[in-house]
């Protein structure tokens, strides 16, 4: 493992200069890296603004985080398992309840699985290429917040309640692209909420499947709703498909769509929302793009795999010597 830790700081000194500036740290649970921390608090605790936190794959939650810093936090992606040439290890970095307060502007969470309860306190984060997985109430709350992105992700959430899932208190500038949002609680959830002075919020290029959209001041382009409904309080639509007549036909938008040929529908918990051969929500969005979340400028990437070298493949000798070294062999390919 100590191997791994060491390619991949090879790795970024080659292909990301601009790293360098700041502090590379580690986090992991494997106790053979003795200068790795073993939970995500404590690496935080001893970061300086600006620093890098690579969160390697383990077996176990590495704990809460309460962040309050402008720090860069990658993990190596999920369902890693699932598809080939994603990582060499298949374990995921799991966070537990994730609190972002103020002071933490500018910072980003990337290839991650956060599993508790999400607070954002503070403006201008980014969460992208995580797997969002929650069973309890009220998964995702922002507080006030001025401009946030939540890009490429992927939303399980399992909580059989009337409850609101994702909830926007007075946020602002908030863009949603390229995400998909499962929701196994039931029709009466709302699976994204904000009041009526928040806004304005961006959604495009996305699949609901279960729970209602309750948004204000929203912009929907190029999205597939497979279930469930959308509220319209001061919303508008482009290019967008519903299996009802949620969106209506105005601006491009198709409704009672027969979603049992929008998609593939079979394979992984993610390939199975690839777009079927001659599926209706092909080459249909905006400039001509698919819709859902594979289609527009910034596609859904399988596994999370971050925008970083990514190691495929890592083999080493049991034996090494200080005359000859330890003989390591390794394929990585440039992600973007």
């Amino acid at each position: 493992m100590d191997i791994h830790f060491r390619s991949l700081v090879i790795l970024f000194c080659l292909f990301i200069p601009l790293l360098a500036i700041a502090t590379i740290r580690i986090v992991d649970g494997n106790p053979v890296d003795v200068n790795a921390s073993r939970t995500v608090q404590a690496a935080h605790d001893l970061a300086n603004v600006g620093d890098t936190i690579y969160v390697c794959g383990w077996s176990a939650s590495y704990g809460n985080l309460v962040t309050n810093k402008r720090l860069v936090w990658i993990g190596p992606g999920y369902y890693l398992s699932d598809n080939s040439e994603s990582q060499a290890l298949s374990s995921a970095a799991c966070i537990g309840t994730l609190t972002i307060d103020t002071g933490s502007e500018n910072a980003s969470f990337s290839g991650l699985s956060l599993t508790g309860l999400i607070t954002i306190n503070s403006d201008s984060i980014a969460i992208r290429r995580c797997r969002i997985a929650f069973d309890a109430v009220q998964h995702l709350t922002a507080n006030n917040v001025n401009v946030l992105f939540i890009d490429q992700c992927f939303f399980e959430i399992s909580w059989w309640a009337t409850v609101n899932n994702i909830i926007f208190n007075s946020s602002h500038n908030v863009f949603i692209r390229n995400t998909f949002f499962q929701n196994s609680s039931g029709n009466n959830s709302s699976l994204l909420h904000s009041n009526g002075d928040a806004g304005p919020f961006t959604v495009t290029n996305c699949i609901f499947n279960g729970g209602n959209i309750n948004l204000w001041n929203t912009t929907f382009t190029n999205n597939i709703l497979y279930s469930n409904s959308i509220a319209q309080n001061n919303n508008n639509y482009f290019n967008n498909l519903g299996y009802s007549n949620h969106f209506g036909t105005a601006n491009n938008n198709q409704s009672y769509v027969n979603m049992s040929v929008v998609f593939v529908g079979s394979g992984t918990a993610e390939r199975r929302w690839q777009l079927a051969s001659g599926s209706p929500a092909s080459q249909v969005g905006f400039d001509g793009t698919d819709c859902g979340i594979f289609g527009g400028a910034n596609p859904y990437v399988l596994s999370g795999i971050p925008a970083i070298p990514t190691i495929t493949f890592l083999g080493a000798s049991m034996n090494g010597s200080t005359t000859n070294g330890l003989p390591v062999n390794f394929r990585a390919r440039a992600r973007n």
